[in-house]
């Protein structure tokens, strides 16, 4: 299901930690470390309690390499200060990776249109 979805369902379910914690594992393959964390903590702030799903999850193997993820789960697993560093990357890896993500289906056409006009217009 692409993140546009689940941004929507947020509008219409009770779970909202699910549909966080799905968020936070799209963001985290997409390598947005601070959409991740925000997602991640809104999960656990919406009843979301399985950390070992979160430890253990591949979909979120990029963000728990990172010192924010680190910062986060010493913080109790909430956004600390300390989270607010950004791993820059280059526009054309972001590219690659997004159309990457958009071949695999995890994301969608329009999804990745909208997330392709974001990378270009901070370029």
């Amino acid at each position: 299901m692409a993140v546009s979805n689940w941004l929507k369902s947020l509008e219409y379910t009770t779970k909202k930690g699910d549909v966080h914690f799905r968020l936070a594992c799209a963001y985290s393959m997409l390598k947005n470390i601070n959409e991740s964390l925000f997602h991640l903590s809104k999960s656990i702030e919406n009843g979301f309690t399985d950390i070992e799903k979160i430890n253990n999850s591949t979909s979120l193997e990029f963000l728990r390499e990172k010192t924010e993820y680190k910062d986060f789960v010493s913080n109790g697993y909430k956004i600390s200060s300390n989270t607010n560093k950004v791993e820059s990357i280059s526009i054309a890896d972001e590219l690659t990776k997004l159309n990457d993500l958009k071949e695999k289906g995890v994301i969608s056409e329009i999804e990745f249109n909208t997330q392709k006009s974001k990378i270009l217009a901070k370029g």
